[in-house]
């Protein structure tokens, strides 16, 4: 495979990450919210205990894919400056640590699914669903730091767009604060609430748009090499 292949393939396991985590957050429905009654989220367990168990297996795929699309992301993002590829690091490990949390978060979930929803009583189900909501939420830092550096060292190599690096510079302190779901306990910004569902939506939109900026770039750097030999090959064969 061409190098310009590989660069589709790891753009396209990028993609395919996002696409797969966001089904998985998706697939159980409205996420539990802090002003839900214990007695509620026991019966969402299980009544949904499917949905979470898939939507489990779902995102353990998608972190198969988010590994494989790591380093990809440092490498583009950090091109040949020193100074961006320190930064392209960064945003790679905060890409890895956030799915660590969700995944962390989301095991919660599935594992009180599995069985105990039905069997434990009302103070073991809020525990669990509170531990699942503060990993998932705290993941948020974790994403905020990989938007910021990634945005920073794209610009700084050139590898990206202005318009996706404005995007992560300033999406990036805005998904920390969204993270206020953290200890809030208002409707406006607890679990589930407006606030915590439109940051969460900021980094898989920032690296499904990075995802498909490395495919097209790998597709023009390859017409631009074929392009390069047909121009050259005639002088060649004349001299």
């Amino acid at each position: 495979m061409t190098d310009a292949g590989w660069r589709r393939l790891d753009a396209a396991m990028g993609m395919t990450s996002i696409v797969l985590i966001t089904a998985a957050l998706m697939l159980p429905g409205q996420p539990p919210r802090t002003s839900d009654a214990a007695e509620r989220l026991g019966q969402s367990l299980v009544a949904d205990r499917g949905a979470f168990l898939a939507s489990q297996y779902l995102a353990g795929l998608a972190a198969f894919a988010f590994i494989w699309f790591a380093p990809r992301l440092r490498s583009h993002l950090g091109g040949e400056d020193e100074g961006a590829g320190r930064l392209a690091t960064a945003s790679a490990v905060g890409m890895l640590l956030g799915l660590t949390l969700v995944l962390a978060g989301m095991t919660l979930f599935s594992g009180m699914a599995l069985k105990a929803a039905g069997e434990a009583d009302a103070v073991v189900v809020r525990a669990a669903v509170d531990i699942g909501n503060e990993l998932i939420g705290s993941s948020k830092f974790a994403f905020a730091a990989t938007l910021f550096t990634g945005s920073l060292a794209g610009a700084k190599s050139g590898s990206i767009s202005q318009w996706l690096a404005l995007f992560g510079l300033l999406g990036g302190p805005l998904l920390a604060l969204s993270a206020a779901s953290v200890f809030a306990e208002s409707a406006f910004f607890e679990f589930g609430g407006p606030v915590d569902l439109l940051g969460g939506a900021l980094p898989p939109a920032w690296l499904f748009a990075l995802s498909v900026q490395i495919y097209r770039r790998a597709g023009a750097r390859e017409s631009g090499r074929l392009g390069t030999r047909h121009s050259t090959g005639p002088q060649a064969r004349s001299a």
